[in-house]
């Protein structure tokens, strides 16, 4: 009897930890139905509703206790002055003025001060003074740049004489934590390098036009703006151009490197972020889960300026969360530094302005209904106000050069996202608020059921996560909801609030109904994601730990570590097997094509001399000069009265050149474009090209120089 009441007790201790554990497992069993048929989710959605009650019950002793402060305490900041106004302050503001408003009004009465803006004027081709040409000048850049930094200096507090000591105290507590993240940067390294000139192997149009951009850097441009393409922000093309310049070859791989690297920063970021939230071992879960997840490798390895979002929503969901707990001063002037410098990187960012803007009236709410003794601190939010009021200076300022060529011209900057989000270039298909409504869902969903139609960025009917991921993010979500409501943990409020916010570019695409959802212009929402993913692999560890003791906790903290790798076992095949194959069979194989140009080359052969023959929807031609080393050559043969259909036979005007010619033959008419070309030149040489994949064959036609021809 003793023995049984010993079990009984055991048990009943260990039931919120069993009810946790079957929570989670019903979750992973309820996503990976979804993942099989997600056409009939109704069984999926049945266990994810009994998977949400287990868990919710699991861990209903750890919402009784409200949070304590997840990183430890820092100086109360609230002794401080609130603002010295120093002199250093308006000569910066002078500055930045000067180079952005006072010198381009004086343009053309004044011809010194056309070096002085910070964008030349007059653009002869504009309405002066108000239009600019988009290119950044030197004295005017430094002029801004002074300018930013006597503002920093100027409002910065200096850092308390304690706090040297007080890091000191922490860094042995950090070490076991800094070798657990650097592991997982390692693996996230793997899956954003592995094979990286081999997936994607091919370019498609806009990476030429982006590599085209970039040589125009190398070759002197200095756009704050890039206007082509319906319009860009210039970070990818600056960052690309540097590596270039430092030795990487030009060319796609260079363009592919470079996402790489800023996806992989976004996993140190993601790590402060998930800190500041709930600590270390939440910094790592969320770390671990943005490693290995497809979502983000995969808008990485498409090598667009996607990348440049989640890396900036990160450190701004840091900076932001440390400005509003610590209420610092020099917190809050890097939360505008970070948030004006995000404006540069990628348009599904700007949404985070709407977070930081709605973040301190929420925490300020919260504040003062959550105030012991019901005093409402009125000195903290006013000191909280002003802070914010300095950081919304100092994003201006850093964003300046941006909001400069918006006000000049906003068609231009704003015109991707105006034709998403209007009718200027297709009718809606339903009312803004009925069809925003529609997409709102489909965004929340994507992480578990719906899929992205862009096959740039997914493989067919894949979610945003794999099958472990998914369920951990839906047992985070409603984790943080509990939280918030019962713990008052205005952490994950927040990131609550974020999540929805940073889908918005995704979910105002009205007019294209079809491209929702899109992780590309969601992937702002990827560090939330991270975040709310990781908790339960915090979670349960401290479930059981409470349940049982602390050997219970760690070996429910080993089966954390054991979902991560399971994590990374089911991304690498959606990864490297799924997104392969598809991205392979939707893009052409202009790189065999090159290859066999290379060839040409090489037998004496001269770039002047290879010709595309163009097709409909065929190669784009841009790829063979960019790929062989001169992105200004754009050889190619184009019929437009037969939208291509006859292209070969404007070989013809190359009749009389007595120099070898290369021309390349792909598409449906290929065998009548060669026939063509034969009957150009009757001594040609036709090669078919069975090509790496089927369906991609192809010819090449090689005339030999006049000297070999036949008589």
């Amino acid at each position: 009897m003793p023995e049984a009441r010993s079990g009984t007790a055991i048990l009943e201790r260990a039931r919120s930890g069993i009810l946790a554990s079957l929570g989670l497992a019903c979750a992973i069993y309820g996503q990976a139905m979804l993942d099989r048929w997600p056409s009939e989710p109704f069984d999926g959605v049945l266990l994810f509703v009994t998977a949400s009650v287990l868990w919710g019950l699991g861990i209903r002793p750890l919402l009784r206790v409200r949070p304590a402060d997840p990183v430890g305490g820092e100086e109360d900041a609230s002794e401080r002055p609130i603002l010295r106004l120093r002199p250093m302050l308006w000569i910066g503001l002078a500055l930045v003025g000067w180079s952005i408003i006072v010198a381009p009004a004086l343009a053309e009465a004044l011809p010194i001060a056309r070096g002085l803006a910070i964008l030349r004027y007059p653009d002869p081709t504009g309405a002066w003074p108000w239009r600019s040409n988009n290119a950044l000048t030197t004295l005017g850049t430094l002029s801004w740049l002074a300018g930013m930094v006597l503002v920093a200096l100027a409002l910065r507090e200096p850092p308390a004489p304690s706090k040297a000591a007080w890091l000191a105290r922490r860094l042995p507590r950090w070490r076991a934590s800094a070798w657990v993240l650097l592991a997982i940067v390692a693996v996230a390294a793997v899956f954003r390098f592995w094979d990286l000139p081999g997936l994607p192997r091919e370019m498609t149009s806009d990476h030429t036009e982006k590599l085209l951009d970039i040589h125009d850097v190398l070759q002197g441009a200095r756009p704050v703006f890039f206007q082509q393409n319906a319009g860009r922000e210039p970070l990818q093309f600056y960052l690309t151009a540097i590596m270039i310049a430092l030795g990487f070859p030009y060319g796609f791989l260079a363009e592919k490197a470079g996402m790489a690297l800023v996806s992989l920063a976004a996993v140190p970021a993601v790590y402060l972020a998930g800190r500041e939230v709930g600590g270390q071992r939440l910094g790592l879960a969320a770390a671990a889960v943005l490693a290995v997840a497809p979502w983000h490798v995969q808008v990485a390895r498409a090598a667009m300026r996607i990348s440049w979002a989640p890396l900036f929503v990160a450190l701004t969901l840091y900076v932001l969360l440390r400005a509003l707990r610590t209420n610092a001063r020099n917190h809050w002037l890097a939360l505008g530094a970070v948030l004006g410098a995000g404006m540069y990187g990628y348009t599904a960012f700007r949404p985070m302005a709407l977070v930081v803007a709605a973040a301190v009236p929420l925490k300020l709410a919260h504040d003062a209904w959550h105030a012991r003794r019901g005093a409402i601190p009125w000195a903290a939010g006013r000191r909280t106000l002003i802070n914010a009021g300095l950081a919304a200076l100092v994003s201006v300022l850093v964003a300046a050069p941006l909001i400069r060529y918006a006000a000049d011209d906003w068609e231009s900057f704003n015109h991707r996202t105006a034709s998403r989000m209007t009718d200027a270039e297709v009718p809606l298909a339903n009312p803004p608020l009925t069809q925003f409504r529609i997409n709102m869902v489909r965004a929340v969903l994507m992480v578990n059921r719906t899929v992205d139609s862009g096959w740039i960025h997914s493989p067919p009917g894949r979610p945003g996560l794999e099958t472990v991921g998914g369920a951990l993010f839906v047992l985070g979500v409603l984790t943080a909801l509990l939280m918030t409501a019962r713990a008052q943990d205005w952490r994950l409020g927040l990131v609550l609030v974020a999540l929805p916010a940073m889908l918005l570019s995704s979910v105002l695409a009205l007019a294209f109904p079809g491209e929702v959802p899109h992780l590309g212009r969601a992937a702002g929402a990827v560090p939330m994601v991270a975040v709310l993913a990781g908790l339960p692999l915090v979670i349960l560890p401290a479930v059981w730990d409470r349940s049982l003791g602390v050997g219970a906790g760690r070996l429910a903290a080993i089966a954390s570590l054991g979902l991560v790798l399971w994590m990374a076992r089911g991304a690498w095949p959606r990864v490297f097997v799924e997104y392969r194959n598809n991205y392979d069979a939707s893009t052409h194989n202009a790189s065999e094509g090159v290859a066999v140009a290379r060839q040409f080359l090489a037998t004496g052969g001269a770039l002047d001399d290879v010709w595309i023959v163009g097709w409909p929807h065929g190669w784009d031609y841009r790829i063979v000069g960019i790929s062989l080393g001169d992105p200004e050559r754009e050889n190619v043969l184009w019929d437009a009265a037969t939208e291509g259909v006859e292209s070969a036979r404007k070989a013809a005007e190359h009749a009389a050149d007595p120099d070898a010619k290369l021309y390349l033959v792909g598409g449906s008419g290929a065998a009548r474009s060669v026939d063509t070309l034969r009957e150009i030149y009757p001594d040609g040489r036709a090669t078919h090209h069975e090509g790496r994949l089927p369906g991609k064959a192809f010819w090449s036609v090689y005339v030999p120089p006049r000297t070999e021809a036949s008589p």
